[in-house]
Order: C-alpha cells, then sequence, then structure tokens
C-alpha cells in the first residue's frame, strides 16, 4: 500500500512523497543530539547554533531528496515516479544521523547537480560541456569538504561505461576544478588580504588516508540497509541483458559508482562523505526494483527494509 502513493508523477503522490521525508527528517532532526555547527569555508569560519543546524537538515534533505528525483527523472531511464524522492531522503537521513555535518550537507547540495551531470553525459550531443560543468562542482566541493576531490573518479568511471574514454576527456574535469581554485584566488586575491593559496594547500593536506575503523558494536541498522541494497544488486545483474543500451549504461554507471565509492571509504580517515555519497546510487537501483517487481507486497518490503534501518539507526 505505501508504494502506490509514490508510484507516479500526479501531485498527491508528488506530496505525499515529500511529506513522508518532510515528517521523517523532523524526527530525525528533533532526536538527534547536535552541538553548534561549524564549516571552515574560503576567508570565512562559520558557527551556526544547535536549533538553527536542526532547521537547515529538516529544510535540506527532502528539498535536495526532491530535486534529485526530478533531475533523474529527466534523464528518462525509470518510469518517472517519486520512488527515489523518497527513498533516497531515507537514506541520506541514515547517513547523516551517523555523522551531523554541517560540510557534508552543504556539499550535497552541490553533489545531487554533479550526478545530474554524469549521468546525462550521453544524453547530449557534446557531453564535454556537461564535464566541465562536473569538474566545476567538484572544485566548489573540495572546498567544503576535502575529500570531495575524490568524485574526479566518478566521473572517469562514468568515461570508461559510457566508452568515451579520452586524454581530452579526462582532462576537462581537472581544468573546472582549477578553473574554480583560479576564480577564488583572483576574488581574494584583489578584493582581501586572505591568503587562498594557503587555505587551498591547507584544505587538501588535511585529507588523511587510513584505514576507517567501524563501530562494529551497533550494526544492526545495517542488516536492512545491506539486505535491500544486495537485492537490488541481484535483480539488477538478473535483468540487466533485457534494458536498453541506454538504460544499461546508467545502471551499470549506478552499481559502478557504488563499488568504487565503497572501496574507497574505508582508506580515509573522514570517510561518512564517501559512504553518503552511495545513496544517490543506490536510490536508483532501489526505485528501478520497486518498478520491475509486480507484487505490491514485495514493493512494501523494500520501503519496510529502508525504513526499518533508519528506526535501528536511531533508537539503538
Amino acid at each position: 500500500m505505501l508504494t502506490r502513493l509514490f508510484n507516479n508523477l500526479s501531485l498527491q503522490s508528488g506530496i505525499s512523497a515529500f511529506i513522508t521525508v518532510f515528517g521523517l527528517a523532523v524526527w530525525v532532526g528533533l532526536s538527534s543530539d547536535l552541538d553548534a555547527a561549524s564549516t571552515s569555508l574560503p576567508g570565512l569560519d562559520n558557527l551556526i547554533s544547535p536549533s538553527l543546524f536542526k532547521g537547515f537538515v529538516i529544510f535540506s534533505i527532502p528539498v535536495i531528496s526532491l530535486i534529485f528525483n526530478r533531475l533523474f527523472n529527466a534523464v528518462g531511464v525509470l518510469k518517472s515516479s517519486y520512488h527515489i524522492l523518497v527513498i533516497s531522503g531515507i537514506q541520506l537521513l541514515l547517513f547523516f544521523y551517523s555523522s551531523l555535518n554541517l560540510s557534508v550537507l552543504l556539499m550535497l547540495w552541490l553533489v545531487v547537480f554533479l550526478y545530474q551531470k554524469i549521468f546525462n553525459l550521453n544524453n547530449v550531443g557534446d557531453p564535454r560541456p556537461n564535464i566541465f560543468s562536473a569538474g566545476t562542482l567538484i572544485g566548489l566541493s573540495s572546498l567544503v569538504v576535502p575529500e570531495s576531490i575524490f568524485m574526479l573518479l566518478l566521473i572517469w568511471t562514468a568515461l570508461f561505461v559510457y566508452r568515451m574514454p579520452s586524454i581530452k576527456n579526462f582532462v576537462i574535469p581537472l581544468l573546472g576544478i582549477f578553473s574554480v581554485y583560479f576564480l577564488f584566488f583572483s576574488a581574494f586575491f584583489f578584493l582581501s588580504e586572505f591568503d587562498f593559496v594557503e587555505f587551498l594547500l591547507l584544505h587538501l593536506k588535511s585529507i588523511r588516508f587510513d584505514i576507517t575503523t567501524y563501530d562494529l558494536n551497533k550494526p544492526l541498522w545495517l542488516i536492512p540497509f545491506l539486505v535491500s541494497l544486495i537485492w537490488a544488486a541481484y535483480e539488477l545483474v538478473l535483468n540487466i541483458s533485457k534494458a536498453t543500451v541506454f538504460k544499461r549504461q546508467i545502471l551499470t554507471l549506478g552499481l559502478s559508482l557504488i563499488t568504487i565509492l565503497f572501496l574507497i571509504a574505508p582508506t580515509l580517515e573522514n570517510s561518512e562523505m564517501l559512504l553518503m555519497l552511495t545513496v544517490f546510487p543506490i536510490s536508483i537501483l532501489q526505485a528501478n526494483l520497486i518498478l520491475r517487481t509486480e507484487k505490491w507486497w514485495v514493493q512494501d518490503l523494500i520501503y519496510f527494509l529502508i525504513l526499518t534501518g533508519l528506526l535501528l539507526q536511531i533508537i539503538i
């Protein structure tokens, strides 16, 4: 029954999906133990109160999920619905609850558009503007969370999946990243005394490579999450040959991005950021599973697993 609420693009489905994610965001925001949040941006050292941070979380998660849902529906791979809004919203809350990081939340506003650029690379006549734009988004994200520089690997992976690898295409996102750095350097050089080069070097040097040791004392919330992910991946592998070429590329890219992020994340001290980035491609695979399954009780079971993971994360 729950699945039917989000199964199309009607106004009623959209309102139901947004209210669902918004209500869960309110619950997570109010139940979380937040201190004053801070983030270090070029030339700024911001500090916001716990109540303002909670409000920003409650506002950001459903809106980011709605944006991603609309952007991916425009790609035209899956049947248009609001499943991705609900699934990505729940799982962003699931991961965000474990980190409660303002910088990561700011980064998500950029990442959602980065994924849109990546998934649309093979859906435009000339992919180079999208590749460059993706590079600029990574450059901006890296000024907020330095580890997001590794998202460059996502663009390069997409170039292989879409069969457009070339030296020029590999260099273009680097030009996008450096154009952001040069713009900030020029602005600060002429308008203030802030040393952007020193900030950037120290910012990127803050990346720490270390094998992350995860707290496995309370792993119960991971069980339903991993079950739904493995189920979605199995369904994809089992039926990938039946899909159109474009759909096969998009879903293969999604699975590839998840694999790369899961492999890189444990090598970084600040691994939560990369793990959170998996939410967007994971929600695509899970939405694909829901839309391929005709039995309503099976579709509702997928939502039950996702919601159970969030519930266990909060109460345990």
